[in-house]
């Protein structure tokens, strides 16, 4: 593109003008800030006799000093072109440029070279170009006109998306002949995996290393967010680029468990594996190892090495004597706790029965070991009787309503457990279980550091009831002679949108416990699937009702979600979703960039597997996005980014 030349002298008179109208575009900064830029085009201007400055270089000068984010470059940019051009003559004159390379001729696009190529996918973008047999031909002049005057009145973001959707359209073969525009890179994120993986494939076929590694990075990225992928030609694509790290390992294992057989993995590196989320993956992983070993010794620096409720895919012990009989009762252990796990999610009598089955075997086989001292490090006797205990606890929970064991388990699994109950039972024992739900909630928040998140610390803390006893052990232990008030911490509301479709499914207890984190400042509830269901002013305990009842299915719709979160009394939303807009509406992105104009703050929180597309789009818009794997992880940091 052909951008204009800017006179040294007008630039240094403008400035002024363009940092106010930043300002009234919500940028906040000093008087040093315009002595900087002010100090940078006066450097360039040493260098150039001419007193003339490039677009490219004040653009620069601009970004280098006040952008901070994608959202503020955007600010800038925008801003410096409504400046120094006309952005409808500048358009029109790149168009007709491109026009005059085409006119009067049959285009072959397979015959095209790539800058000509570049150049006939803008027109196609634009409908500027129609099929005639297998030859392409300009639209008339009149058809033209009307073309670029609609994409003069476009923001260049929407021009671009319309080339990346052309592209996202296109097969590799196409795709390969951008592969030296700058459209080719921008589109990476764009494409559907699968053509991502072919696009790969060929590229190394014909050893273009630089773009095969740019695609490289990009499967990277959507592997270690949870895409779904051919697992096994990604694998062998990372790794013939020397890109296939431990993390990627872990994510394409867990996709396509068959390619433990490849794994590099160390046994350090299965303890780093171990969790719940990972499913059979460390088991294969342990049972891999213990097949390969060659002698006793090695057998048992592997069991050493291992969390015991990771046993189960051994079935029984690979050696005797003792430590075999230990080996035995971890295995049994282990059998009895996955099998209690996986009747809370089924509800089968059949997994219930074969846990009480392996827990008396897990026993049994304790007691005969009972006057021995053995211990193979990580199992031994009390790790052993503490996943004993565990399992029993979980059906006694699920048999009796038990509640005492819930602290043992993270916040996802304590929900599944929960709402798996409460879906069983009715009447009085409902209520029990919204009771129970409630007091696990309010307890774990408080232990975990999730209280009420306060509008300002300063302004916050007031004195309340005097409390009589805080004060007389005061004055006694400490000899010190203030009264002790109650504190009263007024909470920050935010506006919540929980997104209940059917493609958050697989996600509903980690969604729900991530909303469990914003119980004490939810001011507005937002449930929407197909459409948005809005509730205001809900007690504790109506939103933890809510919670326990709530039934993931549905279109998705994220767009009116958004629309309900504007609120003049509450700048704050938060956003759980998959990004993964099914219904035809406006685009979430568009009205994200109109509450952020508004002054609301808008925070997406997703889940591994998300649309990645609709990701860089709303951070381009001005929305805060947290991809977040482990809820209690990830709280701190987002209740940070709140209260500040």
């Amino acid at each position: 593109m052909s951008y204009p030349s800017i006179n040294y002298n007008k630039l240094l008179k403008i400035i002024p003008d363009i940092m106010e109208k930043l300002r009234n575009r919500g940028f906040k900064f000093g008087a040093s800030y315009s002595l900087q830029i002010l100090n940078l085009v006066n450097a360039y201007s040493l260098f150039d006799n001419t007193q003339v400055l490039s677009y490219n270089d004040v653009v620069q000068i601009f970004l280098s000093v006040l952008a901070r984010n994608s959202h503020e470059e955007k600010i800038v940019k925008e801003l410096l072109n409504e400046e120094f051009f006309d952005k409808n003559d500048f358009i029109i004159k790149e168009l007709y440029l491109i026009k005059e390379k085409f006119e009067n001729k049959q285009i072959l696009p397979e015959k095209l070279n790539e800058k000509d190529y570049e150049h006939f996918v803008i027109l196609k973008a634009l409908n500027a170009v129609r099929k005639q047999g297998k030859f392409y031909r300009l639209v008339n002049e009149s058809d033209f006109k009307e073309i670029t005057r609609i994409a003069s009145e476009m923001e260049e973001k929407e021009i671009e998306d319309k080339i990346i959707s052309l592209i996202r359209s296109m097969n590799p073969e196409e795709i390969v002949k951008l592969q030296r525009s700058d459209l080719f890179y921008k589109s990476l994120n764009y494409l559907p995996i699968k053509k991502l993986e072919d696009l790969g494939l060929l590229l190394n076929k014909r050893h273009n290393k630089k773009a095969v590694i740019e695609i490289g990075k990009a499967i990277k990225e959507r592997v270690i967010k949870g895409e779904k992928v051919n697992a096994k030609q990604v694998w062998d694509l990372l790794k013939s680029l020397d890109m296939l790290d431990d993390i990627v390992e872990k994510e394409l294992m867990l996709q396509e468990q068959s390619l433990v057989k490849r794994s590099n993995l160390n046994l350090n590196d299965i303890n780093k594996l171990s969790g719940i989320e990972n499913g059979e993956l460390v088991p294969m992983l342990i049972n891999r190892y213990i097949k390969s070993a060659k002698t006793r010794n090695d057998i048992i620096n592997i069991i050493r090495n291992v969390n015991p409720k990771d046993l189960w895919k051994l079935n029984r012990s690979p050696i005797q004597g003792d430590e075999g009989e230990l080996i035995n009762a971890a295995i049994y252990s282990s059998m009895a706790l996955k099998e209690s796990l996986e009747y809370i999610k089924t509800n089968n009598e059949g997994n219930k029965i074969m846990s009480r089955f392996y827990l008396s075997k897990a026993q049994n086989t304790l007691n005969k070991l009972e006057n021995k001292n053995i211990s193979l490090g990580n199992v031994n006797k009390s790790s052993i009787l503490s996943i004993i205990v565990k399992a029993d606890k979980l059906l006694d929970f699920l048999e009796k309503g038990e509640t005492a064991f819930l602290d043992s388990f993270d916040l996802p699994l304590a929900f599944d457990i929960l709402r798996n109950m409460y879906k069983r039972l009715d009447g009085e024992q409902k209520i029990k279980i919204e009771r129970i739900a409630k007091n696990y909630l309010i307890k774990t928040l408080s232990l975990k550091g999730y209280k009420k998140l306060p509008i300002k610390k300063k302004s916050t803390i007031k004195s309340g009831k005097l409390l009589i006893k805080e004060t007389s052990m005061n004055i006694i232990r400490n000899k010190e002679d203030f009264l002790v008030y109650k504190r009263k911490v007024k909470g920050k509301q935010i506006s919540l949108a929980l997104d209940i479709s059917s493609s958050m499914a697989d996600y509903s207890s980690w969604a729900l416990s991530i909303s469990s984190i914003f119980l004490h400042n939810i001011n507005k509830l937002v449930l929407f699937s197909s459409k948005p269901i809005v509730y205001k002013g809900l007690s504790f305990n109506k939103i933890v009702k809510l919670l326990l009842s709530l039934e993931f299915s549905g279109y998705t719709d994220i767009s009116s979600a958004l629309n309900e979160l504007k609120d003049k009394n509450n700048n704050l939303g938060v956003i759980i979703t998959d990004l993964k807009q099914t219904i035809k509406n406006r685009n979430p992105e568009s009205i994200t960039k109109e509450l952020t104009n508004y002054g609301m703050k808008l925070i997406f929180i997703l889940p591994k597997n998300h649309d990645n597309r609709e990701k860089h789009l709303i951070e381009e818009n001005g929305g805060i996005v947290k991809v977040v794997s482990s809820p209690e992880g990830a709280a701190r940091e987002i209740i940070r980014i709140l209260r500040y």
